[in-house]
């Protein structure tokens, strides 16, 4: 993930190897589903190209084979984070454990799809779960510090993604995760750090970059936070760009019109952010924010209470 989503895209091409050479071998066809979500979720390519070829490639490892509990790991991953089948998402959880109750990619997961939903307690006890599995799991770190920012426990956040950090210190998202928990408890001179590092470490991946956008807001250098939203409006013209991080900038600078005409369009390509991210960014109190989590089904939203 550091070099732009190209070790997610040297295992996709692995996984595609393997499948020329045996086109029934269940696994690749779980590692290749897993690749595209994975690619799909981090905003390397749209959502809407990579998770439906996900889904596809984990239904067919399934049917190979309906005793690997890979496949259905992934299929959940999809079903929470794109097709938003909250219920179809955790049957697939449920028979991804029956077949391997150790697979920690299926815990990160449902942790994920319980904050989507205000769960955060459970969240928190699904990731220490993976955790147990796995202590040395960079990213089971990661998703406990996530879960805890969603829960508002900051503290806890950071101390969770600085460990992630120290059994991976090129796993850049615990750098941005360990950043937004402390723009979020007011550390901002800390959290300036870590966001430029993961910008750095990431080759300027619009995660920290949409959250810089907001830590300089805070800080009171709008001018600095508008120099980086441009930063992502330029890349756009030539890249994708998710909607949902185009969103955070401007609800970084109060723009918030401008804002829900972007989450409008993470809307309708099912942007990964709209499950994802659970963040109180300036905004968020606006009633269209809430009318958008009850539009993908989650119903009464008790995150930005």
């Amino acid at each position: 993930m550091s070099q732009r989503g190209a070790g997610i895209q040297r295992g996709l091409d692995y996984f595609e190897r393997a499948l020329a050479l045996d086109p029934e071998y269940a696994l690749a066809h779980a590692g290749i589903s897993g690749a595209l979500a994975l690619l799909g979720f981090y905003g390397y390519m749209p959502a809407y190209e990579g998770m439906p070829k996900a889904r596809r490639a984990a239904q067919r490892a399934i049917d190979i084979d309906p005793k690997l509990a890979e496949p259905y790991a992934s299929l959940m991953f999809v079903m929470w984070a794109y097709d938003w089948d909250w219920s179809g998402a955790e049957r697939a959880f449920q028979r991804a454990i029956a077949l391997d109750d150790r697979l920690t990619p299926a815990y990160l997961w449902r942790a994920l799809h319980q904050s989507a939903h205000g769960w955060f307690e459970d969240a928190i006890a699904t990731t220490k779960r993976a955790i147990e599995i796995d202590p040395l799991s960079g990213p089971s770190h990661l998703a406990h510090a996530v879960a805890y920012i969603s829960a508002r426990r900051f503290d806890d956040a950071e101390t969770a993604a600085h460990r992630g950090i120290e059994i991976d210190p090129n796993l850049w998202p615990a750098t941005w995760a360990r950043g937004v928990a402390l723009r979020a408890a007011g550390r901002l001179e800390e959290a300036f750090t870590l966001l430029e590092q993961s910008a750095t470490m990431s080759r300027r991946h619009h995660w920290p970059l949409s959250e810089l956008v907001v830590a300089h807001a805070i800080a009171g250098h709008p001018q600095e936070g508008q120099r980086l939203r441009e930063e992502l409006v330029e890349r756009a013209r030539t890249q994708y760009v998710p909607p949902g991080s185009m969103a955070v900038a401007c609800l970084g600078l109060g723009l918030t019109d401008e804002a829900f005409e972007w989450l409008e369009r993470a809307y309708r390509e099912h942007d990964t952010f709209v499950t994802f991210n659970h963040w109180p960014y300036p905004g968020t109190a606006d009633p269209r924010w809430r009318q958008m989590y009850r539009r993908i089904g989650l119903g009464s939203d008790t995150r930005y209470k």
